[in-house]
């Protein structure tokens, strides 16, 4: 049960109040302004920030798990050490957001504009990446196991030492690419474009 409303949530917000070790579980902060709002070890479960406005907010050790956040704006965003487990970001604006460290375990990113993002270090397994574009972006050392990434476009793309095993690339752009040290064991790379890549010292096996 949430500790306050969202009205109060939207004054604190407004007066640039960080917001700390607080249970925001099941608000309704659809369509909220939060621009620049600062979240660290709060509690966010269930909570829904559809068509919500988050440019440049920082969430820092925050449970966000079961959240709706379907075309949100999460420009420049940092969401670090978070679990966002389960939760459905589909289709949100999320160009240069940083999510390192986080668990994403199980959730929607599909059709989200994911340019020059981070996920350094992160836990993605199970994440459905289908029609989004990730140009540009950093997965070093994430674990992307059984993701799918079905007509992704991530050119450019830096994911040094990453896990996708049993993952699906059908129709992927991953051209230019620095993939090395990488497993992509048991994945389908049907129709997949790695024009250019660097796939030195990866691992590629189908049985």
């Amino acid at each position: 049960m949430a500790e306050i409303t969202r009205e109060d949530l939207e004054r604190r917000v407004k007066r640039r109040e960080n917001l700390k070790d607080m249970d925001l579980s099941g608000l309704n902060l659809d369509d909220l302004a939060m621009e620049g709002a600062i979240f660290r070890k709060c509690k966010l479960t269930g909570t829904t920030f559809n068509h919500a406005r988050m440019a440049f907010a920082r969430f820092e050790n925050c449970l966000m798990n079961d959240c709706e956040m379907q075309r949100s704006n999460l420009q420049e965003a940092s969401i670090r050490e978070c679990d966002l487990s389960n939760s459905d970001l589909g289709d949100s604006e999320m160009t240069e957001i940083n999510m390192s460290k986080s668990v994403l375990s199980k959730t929607n990113l599909s059709g989200c504009f994911l340019n020059h993002s981070v996920f350094i270090g992160s836990d993605l397994q199970l994440c459905n990446f289908s029609q989004s574009t990730l140009n540009g972006s950093f997965l070093n050392g994430a674990k992307l196991m059984v993701c799918d990434f079905t007509a992704v476009n991530a050119e450019n793309l830096t994911a040094q030492d990453v896990d996708f095993t049993g993952s699906m690339f059908e129709g992927a752009h991953l051209n230019s690419s620095r993939m090395q040290k990488s497993r992509f064991n048991f994945c389908n790379l049907s129709v997949a474009s790695f024009k250019e890549c660097d796939l030195s010292e990866s691992q590629i096996a189908f049985s």
